[in-house]
């Protein structure tokens, strides 16, 4: 019986010790800039980082930097999205070691022109052009450079 309560409660002590604060390894999210427009519309940039639960000399860091593109009515017409993954070194250095992009379009009067997306040291950098048409002709063109950068602690901006 004595054995049985000692293994109960050095399992409970061993739960306990690696338990992880759900907080810790939520993603963290910062709104950057807002860009208003004349017609009213806006675009926000955010950028999302996933979190690092390690506490090693190099880490991993990934998360993304977006252009949330609001119509006049608050709706969302588009996303642009570049993703990047960062090899830090704590303290020392950052690399982007892979690029992605992607675009949301949730209103039929845009259209994706270009989208482009490549790594420079510590940054992933992403291009778009969306046009906005109305009876087959383009009434808004809005060209954007996304840079998500890392710096040598591991923060993203």
């Amino acid at each position: 019986m004595k054995k049985r309560i000692c293994a109960i409660f050095t399992c409970l002590l061993l739960m306990a010790c690696v338990t992880i604060n759900s907080s810790a390894i939520a993603m963290t999210e910062k709104e950057t800039n807002i860009e208003y427009f004349a017609d009213g519309s806006y675009l926000i940039t955010t950028v999302t980082q996933e979190p690092v639960l390690t506490r090693a000399a190099s880490n991993t860091v990934k998360g993304n930097k977006n252009h949330t593109y609001y119509n006049s009515n608050g709706g969302v017409d588009w996303v642009f999205t570049v993703t990047g993954t960062f090899s830090v070194v704590s303290g020392v250095s950052a690399t982007c070691t892979a690029v992605s992009h992607s675009t949301d379009i949730r209103a039929s009067k845009w259209k994706l022109a270009s989208a482009s997306s490549w790594k420079s040291g510590n940054q992933a950098i992403g291009q778009v052009t969306m046009k906005q048409t109305m009876l087959g002709l383009t009434i808004q063109t809005i060209e954007r450079t996304v840079t998500l950068t890392c710096d040598k602690y591991g923060n993203l901006t």
